[in-house]
């Protein structure tokens, strides 16, 4: 519960304090959905970091008695992702300290903390969602020109289907088909699905008990002239999570397949300097001089981009 403040010095003591005892409280809250996705690098030590990696690109081959072994090249891959700087930050007037007498500074305070617990997860989101990073090899996380396909044929986590039954059953088959940059198969399997508020109904009607079936007067299934729905068994329960995102509104009919049981996941971050409180101010600064304001700020730094791409696969409807 948020602390009630009472005269000027101890006003604003009071209020770093409760402030810095807030971030201590929610500093170790989970960091959100973002982190289910995520492969952590460790900790961030410049102002980016590279995630390349060489692949030795060599399929399985058959030596023949008499026949000279062949050696493949390995090729290169990375990106670089740069570091961001996050932050909240509000300020508080001389005269809301002073006279406050009923305890709304504590509650605006506290407020502010709540609203920025999830700040690296929303930024995370918000670059999920946006699909404009480029990764490793050289296109997007969501893209339909991977590279490295069976015969040198591109590779698609990419739709433009909006989500159903049908939709859905062509993504499940499709990631265990995504293949390493050697030819060798990624053995991906979802184990999630992601949406927003928008499809939590259509996704819970997608991975639950049954499946509704839409037949016509024979009793076939339909799509039109249809005279009545059923519904049957559904293969895909308890196939996957399901997982609602409230930022994943910012596109509303997006939904996302992804495998997080590996190691690697499909996206990365590093962490240089987790999200910390900053407040400088006393009575007798500049800023409380000249204007009678307070400075109350929150932020971290981090890089966070496309990792391993085939452990997901999403649909975007145009």
């Amino acid at each position: 519960m948020a602390s009630r403040i009472t005269s000027f010095e101890a006003n604003l003591e009071a209020a770093q304090r409760q402030y810095a005892d807030g971030f201590d409280t929610l500093r170790d809250q989970p960091g959100g959905t973002h982190e289910l996705i995520t492969q952590d690098l460790g900790a961030l030590t410049g102002t980016s970091v590279n995630i390349g990696h060489v692949d030795p690109s060599a399929p399985v081959r058959v030596q023949r008695h008499g026949e000279a072994k062949i050696f493949d090249t390995p090729r290169a891959y990375g990106a670089t992702y740069d570091k961001e700087t996050l932050y909240k930050a509000h300020e508080l007037s001389r005269d809301d300290l002073e006279f406050d007498h009923s305890g709304r500074v504590g509650r605006m305070i506290a407020a502010f903390l709540a609203s920025d617990a999830k700040m690296f997860d929303e930024r995370a989101w918000a670059k999920i969602v946006a699909n404009t990073d480029t990764g490793p090899d050289g296109v997007a996380l969501f893209s339909t020109a991977h590279p490295h396909g069976y015969a040198g044929a591109t590779q698609a986590n990419l739709v433009t289907d909006a989500l159903s039954h049908t939709s859905f059953r062509t993504g499940m088959r499709a990631m265990p088909q995504f293949r390493r940059e050697d030819g060798s198969y990624y053995n991906t399997r979802a184990t999630h699905l992601f949406v927003g508020p928008e499809l939590e109904t259509t996704a819970k009607e997608i991975v639950g008990a049954d499946k509704p079936l839409a037949v016509d007067a024979s009793g076939a299934e339909a799509t039109s002239s249809v005279v009545a729905i059923t519904s049957i068994a559904n293969v895909y329960q308890g196939e996957v999570t399901l997982v609602i995102v409230p930022e994943m509104d910012a596109d509303p009919d997006m939904w996302m397949l992804v495998d997080a049981s590996k190691p690697a996941k499909p996206f990365v971050r590093s962490i240089g300097a987790n999200v910390a409180p900053v407040f400088g101010d006393k009575s007798n600064s500049d800023k409380a001089r000249d204007r009678n304001m307070f400075d109350f700020i929150r932020e971290g730094d981090w890089v966070f981009g496309p990792g391993a791409w085939q452990c997901a696969y999403a649909g975007k409807p145009a």
